[in-house]
């Protein structure tokens, strides 16, 4: 199903109302997001989602169960209205030479998990202090796939963002040549 902001924009409002009545916030998408750019007071959210691509120069057909979805979202206090700006990253053919990059296209069931997921976070962040209280829908595969992540036509892999709570690094310790592992939390939310 091609991506109808209007429906999500819809749906979104509907689940975040069920939690909290009065609370009005808008969800748009925009093509120019950056990870970690966050404006003062917005936080940052990123989920990966399954989708399906299409190719719009041979119409070859794929899926992927690692589309990154990031979003920011600002709470205007101390009123109930927010905003989301959300961007949808996209995937290459692997079979066209310098072919674009497809946006992706989310089944009903993936939309809803995405949007799910999105309401309980600004919940948790933007109303609850932080405080987890409902766990993340995780990504379901919807139809088989075959082979690894293809990360060389991979939107967001090019531009090295990833939907993960912690980033590894290995940073060498000079004074002794061994590497050290630390765990560096998420920028943001």
């Amino acid at each position: 199903m091609a991506l109808d902001i209007e429906s999500w924009e819809r749906t979104f409002q509907e689940l975040i109302q069920q939690k909290k009545p009065r609370a009005r916030w808008t969800l748009k998408l925009d093509e120019k997001l950056q990870p970690d750019c966050v404006a003062p007071e917005w936080k940052q959210y990123q989920q990966r989602a399954f989708g399906s691509f299409r190719c719009s120069s041979c119409q070859r057909r794929w899926a992927s169960a690692r589309v990154q979805v990031l979003c920011h979202m600002y709470r205007v206090q101390p009123m109930s209205q927010g905003k989301v700006l959300m961007r949808l990253f996209g995937q290459r053919c692997k079979k066209c030479y310098r072919s674009q990059y497809e946006k992706p296209e989310f089944s009903s069931k993936s939309a809803m998990r995405i949007l799910h997921n999105l309401v309980q976070h600004i919940l948790e962040r933007c109303y609850s202090k932080g405080i987890r209280t409902v766990p993340e829908i995780p990504v379901t595969v919807e139809v088989p796939l075959r082979g690894s992540h293809d990360t060389a036509n991979c939107e967001a892999c090019a531009l090295h963002i990833f939907a993960q709570a912690y980033y590894l690094a290995v940073i060498f310790n000079f004074s002794s040549l061994s590497p050290t592992l630390i765990v560096l939390s998420f920028v943001g939310c």
